[in-house]
């Protein structure tokens, strides 16, 4: 997204910290009407310039995603990432849009 400046966008990664934060070490209900699942969500990570958060699917097998949000400059990035045996994939997504955004 992008902010007529660098200090909106930091706002906006300020606040979204402070919602993540809210539902970190909680578990979230998740129901599709036909099932639910259970995820249980990890505390969040920052770096003052990244936001990311784990999350575990309960009873998938390791099924796990990564949430990153990142403010660089007046553009923020958001990012998603889902699979077995995750590391850092959305945060490197949103690291390299935040590099290809640069290069605009």
């Amino acid at each position: 997204m992008l902010y007529p400046s660098a200090t909106e966008a930091q706002t906006f990664l300020d606040t979204s910290r402070t919602v993540w934060e809210e539902c970190s070490t909680d578990d979230v209900v998740v129901d599709d009407g036909d099932s639910s699942y259970v995820w249980k969500m990890d505390a969040v990570e920052s770096d003052g310039q990244m936001l990311t958060q784990m999350s575990e699917q309960q009873d998938a097998d390791g099924w796990s995603c990564q949430h990153a949000l990142s403010a660089v400059s007046n553009v923020t990035v958001e990012a998603w990432a889902c699979g077995y045996s995750l590391s850092d994939e959305a945060a490197t997504i949103a690291t390299e849009m935040i590099a290809n955004a640069a290069e605009r």
